[in-house]
Formats: structure tokens, sequence, C-alpha cells
């Protein structure tokens, strides 16, 4: 197999501090059959001038401008004029570690796999390093079903950076725009689609938690709506795509079961930052949330509900239960219970 080209598309939005060592990053790597896919996502600090002096510097470096839209729109713009025969994306606050794509094209010239995904190095914004993840306790080849499985038993992080995708089988296949969390969808649908996945057990991102990322912000109802949003499309989905009755009906016990934890973790901010919000801002948020998570337990229907965990059962009657009874003993309630989730969420969000 000759070396491919590789399409590395970096999206942006005002991110002039950091651009600059995202781009070397994707520069600097030992592979070099790449060509860069810069899309500003309508900046309006001095990124865009970054941007530019690195693509008069180099021929395979290119930049697309387009009004701010979203993320997925961005990402969507980048994969519409990507040339190669792989892709791979990275957020502009992040960095490849340098021998990020050499390992996963030498993968996939020895699998001719779809999907190569790695593990990755999270860091605090003081620079601590918070975790190694990106897979756990998975062999080295599954087949797209398993990871998708994987994903909703929390051993396959479901984001669209950390993987090497083979272009032609992304086919069509679109980020859904203005939506947060809209990873989970597009892998997914590549998933669904796909033949062996390669995991690589080595971290060769360098992921940056900042101010700015989705679970630093403070707890909003665009939050709680959009996770709804892509659990529905996920849904939808599955229910197109697997015909096995037996193995859909597994699949959608996982996600719901996975649903619940992140409506867990909605729940736990929402206790971290009610003193951030304005009362009328936090009464809006808790009846988001109430009513979300009410539209989620009635559509589950009884064969699926009897599959789930007493684990799941149970939090799911906590996580409803300040519709009764008001929300200072929930609170309480899911503090005792879930202290180490809680304090890892609050060490996250700084």
């Amino acid at each position: 197999m000759k070396s491919p080209l590789v399409s590395i598309i970096i999206p942006f939005y005002n991110e002039e501090k950091v651009l600059k060592r995202a781009i070397s990053s994707a520069i600097n790597q030992t592979y070099s059959n790449t060509e860069i896919i810069l899309v500003n996502d309508g900046s309006t600090d001095g990124s865009r001038k970054i941007a530019e002096s690195f693509c008069e510097e180099f021929t395979n470096i290119y930049l697309i401008n387009s009004a701010n839209e979203s993320l997925g729109a961005a990402r969507n713009k980048g994969l519409k004029i990507a040339k190669g025969e792989y892709v791979t994306f990275l957020d502009a606050d992040d960095e490849l570690m340098e021998l990020m794509i050499e390992r996963c094209i030498d993968n996939v010239k020895s699998t001719n796999n779809n999907l190569v995904v790695v593990k990755f190095k999270l860091f605090t914004e003081s620079v601590e390093l918070l975790k190694i993840a990106g897979w756990s306790g998975l062999p080295k080849e599954i087949d797209g079903i398993e990871a998708i499985k994987a994903i909703f038993t929390g051993n396959l992080i479901p984001t669209a950076w950390g993987k090497l995708y083979k272009k032609s089988a992304i086919n069509g296949i679109e980020f859904p725009e203005k939506v947060w969390f809209e990873d989970n969808p597009f892998l997914i649908a590549f998933l669904l689609k796909s033949n062996t996945v390669s995991l690589i057990d080595e971290a060769l991102l360098k992921i940056h938690s900042h101010s700015t990322s989705i679970t630093r912000r403070i707890i909003s109802k665009k939050r709680i709506l959009d996770l709804h949003k892509t659990y529905k499309i996920t849904n939808n989905l599955i229910e197109e795509n697997v015909q096995d009755i037996s193995v859909k009906t597994n699949i959608v016990t996982l996600v719901f079961a996975n649903q619940i934890r992140a409506m867990l973790d909605i729940f736990i901010l929402i206790m971290l930052d009610k003193n951030k919000l304005q009362k009328r801002e936090l009464k809006y948020v808790r009846k988001t949330y109430l009513e979300v998570l009410q539209i989620e337990l009635k559509e589950i229907n009884t064969d699926i509900s009897s599959k789930l965990s007493f684990k799941i059962k149970l939090l799911q009657h906590i996580l409803v239960l300040p519709k009764y009874i008001g929300w200072p003993f929930p609170e309480l309630l899911i503090y005792i219970l879930k202290t180490n989730k809680y304090k890892y969420l609050k060490r996250l969000k700084g």
C-alpha cells in the first residue's frame, strides 16, 4: 500500500491563543503526506490572520472562511473539500502528537479497516494531566456494532477527534449542525456502515480543557435540549439501520442507560452551577431538565425497561424526584451516592 494522503481538518472560532499550537502539531507529523484544512467559523479575533500566515508559508494548508454557524457545520465544510483517502479531525485548542498519523496509517496498511481509534491525554487548564482515555477493556479489533455497544457502555469515547476515518466510508455522512454533542450521531452513523475497527493502545493526542469548553460552561437550556436532540438522532439511526431485532433491542437499551448517566451529569452540573445562575435562569434550567427527562422516560417501552440494570432503574427514579419533592433532598442523595462523579465534574469545571 502506498502512502495515502491524509486530510487533517481543524475548525476554529476565536482561538487566537491556541490555534498556532494546533496547526503546528499537524505540520510536525512524522507522516508527511498530509493536507491541513483550516475552517474559520466566523472568528472575530486574530485567528484568521494566524491561519492565513500558515497558508502563505505551507502549500499543503488550505483555509475556508465562513459565517459563524457551528462546529458541525465547520467540519462538514472541511469534509466537502478534503482530498485525502483518510481523514482526521482536530479541535483548535488541542494538539496531535508527532506519531499520530504515522501510527494510524501503519495500522490501516496492515488491516485495511475503515476506522482507527487512539487514546488521548486530557489536561486541565493548568496543564495538569487529568486522565488518559479514549477506549478501554477492548481487543485490538472489533466490528462496528461492537464498537457502538462499547460507546454506550463507556468503553469507547464517542468523539470525532482521536480517530482516523477512511474517507470513502464516510460517503455522505454529515455532522448535525447548530447543536452540541454532534460527534455522537456522526460516529454512530459511520460505525453502522463500517467493517472492523482498529484500536491503538497509545495516547496520541493532547486534549486541553479550557474555560469555553462545553463541560466548563455554565449549565444552560441549550445543553439539555441538544443532549436530547442527539439522543433522538442516535435512536433513529439504530432503528433505521439495525435489522436484527435482538441486537437492536440490546443497543437501544444501552443507549437509554447511557442517556440516564448523561442526565445524571446534567443534574450534577446544575448543582455545581446553581449559585452562578440568576433565580429565573435556574428555574428554567431545572424545568427544562425535568421536562426532557420525563419525555425520555415515557418513550421507553416495557421491553427495554425490563432489561435495565437495578442501578439504572434506581438512578432514573432519583433523578425525577425533584418534580415531586423539590431539589434539596435529591441533590443531597446524589452527592452521597455519586460523590466521585461530583468531585470529578467539579475538578473538570475548574
